[in-house]
């Protein structure tokens, strides 16, 4: 008898949820209404809200300096900080790796980027401790089976980087059909 009582099948149980309006809180949107349910966009100013004209209190005045955090991984430095300083209003910041290279050897042009030889944030201002690369020779740099340009020691990263040149040239070379 209890054995029978129980064989339900469940498109009957479903059935009588429905007929008898029994909801399980799975779908609570039949039910509820949402609190802002007819408005559009923002409904009122409230505390936390901007007024025009208003600055942040966190806002930096220009020719302000920062450094960037520290990215790490298990303990494993990933990414050194790096020093920003800002040049104009609203939130233009520039390396100032990039500024002191350009003081000394010109501007960095389109389609490169500066690699920091010894990879100390605090060297920041330093234009020998800098190479500029292109992008294919950043990628020959990153992509290669040998020693990592991060773990080699600083005399080797230039050889590093001569040889992430050529790799970048011989990537250019088509072969001989």
């Amino acid at each position: 008898m209890l054995n029978s009582a129980l064989s339900v099948k469940k498109s009957n149980l479903l059935a009588l949820c429905k007929r008898m309006g029994f909801y399980t809180g799975r779908k609570g949107s039949e039910i509820a209404t949402v609190w802002n349910k007819g408005t559009k966009g923002l409904t009122s100013a409230n505390s936390t809200s901007f007024a025009r004209g208003n600055k942040s209190h966190n806002r930096r005045p220009v020719g302000s300096i920062r450094l960037t955090t520290t990215k790490m991984s298990g303990g494993k430095v990933i990414e050194q900080g790096q020093w920003y300083v800002k040049l104009a209003e609203p939130k233009v910041w520039k390396r100032i790796a990039a500024l002191a290279w350009e003081a000394y050897n010109g501007p960095i042009p389109a389609g490169m980027v500066l690699v920091s030889i010894d990879q100390d944030p605090l060297n920041c201002c330093d234009p020998t401790n800098y190479e500029l690369l292109t992008r294919a020779e950043l990628v020959a740099l990153n992509h290669r089976s040998g020693i990592k340009y991060s773990d080699a020691p600083v005399s080797q990263r230039r050889t590093l980087i001569a040889m992430a040149r050529v790799r970048a040239k011989l990537g250019k070379l088509k072969p001989a059909a």
